[in-house]
Formats: structure tokens, C-alpha cells, sequence
């Protein structure tokens, strides 16, 4: 599936602007490309022996919106940082809530063995 139109691809400056990049002059470098983008397509189920496509995410849903693999790194480049914080703070605030579910499960447990205590002595 070759994709008209479209120049060598994009990449991120030192400022951390997307910018387009050169055009490739080479046919060969621009048939590896669009040729290993279509690898990226569908994958082989190993099980089946057969190519099935895949449920993409994450950036990589932009392929059906008609971009690149290039432009995808490109983008992906471009807020990495931005992503790494969001998974840092998902994975503090996972830790958070598994900390505060045990320590609720804790005190409910402490006070399950209060109301036993207090139904042992109302019974002697």
C-alpha cells in the first residue's frame, strides 16, 4: 500500500517541535518504508499460521487515521516525556489505592474482632 503525497516523514527538532523532514531521494529508502509500514499491519498468529490484524493502541491507532510509522514516532517522540509522567503518577496513585484498601481492610478486620470481643463479654 504505497501512500502518494507524502515526503520522508517527520521528526522532532532540538526545540521539541515536530517539523517534516527532508525528502528522500532514493526510491529505494522510500519502498523500505512504506513497505515495513505495511508489515506493521497485521501480525502472524503463530497458533493459526495465518495473518490477523491486531487491536492497536495507544499511538498506534493514528495508523488508521492514515499516518505513518514515521509520523507515529515522530509524535510519540514528541510527548514522551508527558507520557512517562502520566504512568510515574498511575502508578503512585495504583500504590496509593492499594495502600489505602489494605489499610481500610485492616481496620475493618480490627474492628470485627472488637465487636466479637464485645459479644464474648455480653454473653458471660
Amino acid at each position: 500500500r504505497r501512500r502518494r503525497g507524502r515526503g520522508g516523514g517527520t521528526g522532532v527538532d532540538e526545540s521539541g517541535v515536530v517539523v517534516a523532514s527532508s525528502r528522500r531521494t532514493s526510491s529505494s529508502s522510500s519502498s523500505s518504508s512504506s513497505s515495513s509500514d505495511d508489515d506493521d499491519d497485521a501480525d502472524l498468529d503463530l497458533e493459526a499460521g495465518r495473518r490477523t490484524r491486531r487491536q492497536r493502541r495507544g499511538f498506534d491507532r493514528l495508523r488508521a487515521a492514515g499516518l505513518s510509522r514515521n509520523e507515529i514516532a515522530a509524535i510519540r517522540t514528541y510527548f514522551a516525556r508527558s507520557v512517562d509522567r502520566f504512568g510515574e503518577r498511575r502508578e503512585r496513585n495504583r500504590r496509593r489505592l492499594h495502600r489505602e484498601r489494605r489499610e481500610e481492610e485492616e481496620r475493618e478486620r480490627v474492628r470485627e474482632r472488637e465487636r466479637q470481643r464485645q459479644q464474648q463479654q455480653q454473653q458471660q
